[in-house]
């Protein structure tokens, strides 16, 4: 029997998810006693891992105790129960058909995260992450769960959506926190558009808020990308595009234009930018110096277009080892382009 994780690697897995959502759990005083193996679990495939706590509520008053299951497989957290007892039993279906498919399921939880502008990855395989339980502890009738993982902290977190399947949308969340209702997880109002927001904060808002949804617009051009379900193009793409190119060319004293730099490459290298101009770059880089000329320089070799050999070949000699390492890729790139023509 080969295992992927040990005690102390099961254990090391729940206490950073622990610490990075500032959990009430009450430190494992022995390892060996709160980490258990389990050749099978229930909704898990292969060996499993319990980690268990002790929880407090948030003032304190309650503890109970919460067990963390974590998949030897997969290396990650896959199940939260609390009191012993699990939150999904899974049971036959007692011959009746669910009023939902899983691709339905799929749906309602992906216009759901749309709407709500949700830092979600996508579902890699719905047949694993998608799962109908016949009762469920907390909810009325059969549920689905649809199992995501959350990168508010810029890691993988594991979250679960529950769907009654008599009401047909998501009624709860299930995380380290807890199960809630849904009215308690998200604000009271989706977000307006990508290109509403990102052009009042481009034209009102401070340099934090700037970077902030500069950010949310770089993870959008990779989630667009990654999503097979969708065409590989966010919305209003060339506005969007277009305002982040306006901002680092008049702002290049500005603290953070390195950064909105670096979603404009991130952006050519996620999307169709093939009809954009970005001839801006070629025409300023001789009034700009140090990172943002690297990656002046890494927009052109981007385009893939000849048409601005020249400017690049100029820097060829560049006292900077950096600026003529950034050159010569920058010349390949454009090489490449040409010869796959």
């Amino acid at each position: 029997m080969k295992l992927n994780l040990t005690k102390e690697m099961a254990y090391d897995i729940v206490n950073q998810y622990i610490q990075r959502n500032q959990l009430n759990e009450n430190r494992c005083k022995d390892i060996d006693s709160c980490v258990v193996f389990h050749e099978s679990f229930d909704g898990i495939d292969g060996f499993a891992w319990a980690i268990i706590f002790e929880h407090a509520s948030d003032n304190r008053d309650t503890v109970y105790i919460k067990t963390y299951v974590v998949s030897d497989q997969m290396k990650k957290i896959e199940r939260i129960l609390n009191n012993g007892e699990t939150y999904f039993t899974k049971y036959s279906v007692d011959g009746r058909p669910p009023n939902l498919t899983k691709a339905e399921v799929y749906e309602i939880g992906r216009a759901y995260i749309k709407k709500y502008d949700l830092d979600y990855l996508p579902l890699k395989d719905i047949n694993k992450d998608i799962t109908f339980y016949n009762t469920h502890h907390g909810v009325e009738g059969p549920i689905w769960e649809i199992a995501y993982e959350d990168m508010l902290f810029g890691l993988p977190e594991p979250r679960f959506y529950i769907i009654p399947d008599k009401l047909k949308k998501i009624t709860h969340v299930l995380d380290g926190h807890g199960m809630r209702p849904i009215d308690e997880h998200v604000e009271d109002e989706p977000k307006a558009p990508l290109l509403e927001r990102i052009t009042e904060a481009f034209t009102t808002g401070t340099e934090d808020e700037q970077l902030a949804i500069a950010e949310e617009t770089a993870w959008e051009f990779q989630y667009q990308h990654d999503d097979e379900d969708e065409d590989g193009n966010i919305d209003n793409f060339d506005e969007i595009m277009a305002i982040l190119i306006q901002f680092v060319i008049e702002n290049k004293e500005s603290e953070i234009v390195e950064n909105i730099l670096e979603y404009i490459t991130d952006g050519q290298e996620l999307q169709n930018t093939t009809h954009i101009d970005f001839s801006v770059f070629a025409e300023n880089l001789y009034t700009t110096s140090g990172e943002s000329l690297w990656l002046y320089i890494e927009v052109l070799g981007n385009t893939g277009d000849a048409r601005y050999i020249p400017y690049l070949l100029s820097f060829k000699n560049h006292e900077d080892s950096e600026v003529t390492t950034r050159v010569e890729l920058a010349l390949t790139k454009i090489k490449e382009a040409e010869s796959n023509a």
